[in-house]
């Protein structure tokens, strides 16, 4: 292999792994928004919706394992899951849901959390 034909191969291998690794980031923080907006619309995060939050954020359990935890944990009582209990469903809408979360994250973390438009 010729010097110029290495330094080519050595450009695009580390082009590709680039590629890889942007598409790796993407993809998972497309699963975790999933897990995320899964958990916190589970029908045993009504009147739980704190400890939703907390189970999101703070862990890597599944919607499933959360839904579980969920279930062993007193409903609170706050406007919104007052309602959402008489509904017997969560109220807010799935991007409703995540921008709360992300309210939430960010005063009990005190980090910004990323906003898109």
């Amino acid at each position: 292999m010729s010097k110029f034909a290495a330094a080519d191969h050595a450009a695009a291998m580390r082009d590709a792994l680039a590629d890889a690794h942007a598409d790796g980031i993407a993809h998972g923080r497309a699963a975790e928004r999933a897990r995320i907006d899964a958990i916190l619309s589970h029908p045993e995060a009504v009147g739980r919706y704190r400890s939703a939050v907390a189970l999101a954020i703070e862990t890597d359990l599944s919607a499933e394992q959360a839904g579980k935890v969920l279930t062993s944990l007193p409903r609170e009582e706050g406007p919104d899951d007052q309602l959402a209990a008489l509904l017997g469903t969560p109220v807010a809408s799935p991007s409703a849901t995540a921008a709360r979360a992300l309210n939430d994250y960010e005063r009990l973390t005190g980090r910004q959390g990323k906003r898109e438009s």
